[in-house]
C-alpha cells in the first residue's frame, strides 16, 4: 500500500491532474464496486448516499461545486441518458432532499414526495403520490459512466488548467486536516483571485507550505 508521505509527495510533484484522476481511480475501484453489492441486495438507501457521496465529492475536489448546483450538474454531464425518464437532472433537488433526509433524518414530510419503486423499468415517472424512482436504474446509469473510457476521465472539458491547479491545493489542505483558519487556507484564496505571473509565484509559496505543513 501506498505510503502516506509517497501519496503526498504524488499530490504535490505531480501536475494538476494527479488528484482527480486518483479520486476517480480510487472510487472505480471500490466505491462503485461496493455500491454494487449495494444495489443487488436493494440496500436503496446505501445506494443513494454512495452515489451522492461521489458526486459532492468529485464536484469539489475537481469542478469547485457543492451543495445541490454539484448535483445537478454531475447529473446533467455523468448520468443522464437519452430518454425522458432517465434524465435524472430534471428531479435534482428530489434526488437532493433523499440524501439529507436518509443522512440527517431518516424520516421526513419530503419522503412522501417520492417512492422507491422496481415495478417499472424505468429511472423515473410521476405517479399520484409524487416521483416514483427505481434505483436499480438509477445506479446502473450511474455505474454506466465510470469505466476507464467514461465522460469522467473528460473532465477538463468542464475546468480549467487554472482551476485545478486550485483544486489541488484546496484538496491536499483538507487532506493533511489543516483548520479552516490556518494561514495556509487564506494563502490559498489569494491564489484564486491571482493573476499569473503572481498566480505561479503564490502557487510555488503554498505547495511548499503543504509539503511542510504534511511532513515532507
Amino acid at each position: 500500500m501506498e505510503t502516506y508521505q509517497a501519496r503526498l509527495r504524488r499530490f504535490l510533484s505531480n501536475g494538476p491532474d494527479e488528484i482527480p484522476l486518483t479520486l476517480l481511480n480510487s472510487i472505480t475501484s471500490f466505491g462503485i464496486k461496493e455500491l454494487e453489492v449495494a444495489n443487488d441486495r436493494r440496500l436503496d438507501t446505501l445506494v443513494f448516499l454512495g452515489t451522492h457521496a461521489i458526486m459532492q465529492t468529485i464536484g469539489e475536489y475537481i469542478f469547485g461545486m457543492s451543495g445541490p448546483s454539484a448535483t445537478k450538474f454531475y447529473l446533467e454531464h455523468f448520468v443522464d441518458g437519452d430518454t425522458d425518464d432517465q434524465r435524472f437532472s430534471e428531479i435534482y433537488e428530489l434526488l437532493h432532499e433523499m440524501r439529507n433526509v436518509f443522512a440527517h433524518q431518516w424520516m421526513s414530510l419530503r419522503s412522501h414526495k417520492f417512492a422507491l419503486d422496481y415495478r417499472e423499468e424505468k429511472g423515473w415517472w410521476h405517479g399520484p403520490d409524487g416521483v416514483h424512482i427505481n434505483p436499480s436504474v438509477y445506479f446502473m446509469a450511474f455505474k454506466s459512466r465510470f469505466p476507464d473510457t467514461a465522460p469522467e476521465r473528460d473532465y477538463r472539458k468542464f475546468v480549467s488548467e487554472r482551476d485545478l491547479r486550485i483544486r489541488r491545493c484546496e484538496f491536499v489542505a483538507n487532506w493533511i486536516g489543516l483548520a479552516k483558519k490556518h494561514q495556509v487556507r487564506k494563502t490559498i484564496q489569494e491564489l484564486a483571485s491571482a493573476q499569473s505571473p503572481k498566480f505561479d509565484e503564490i502557487e510555488k509559496i503554498i505547495l511548499k507550505q503543504l509539503a511542510d505543513e504534511g511532513g515532507l
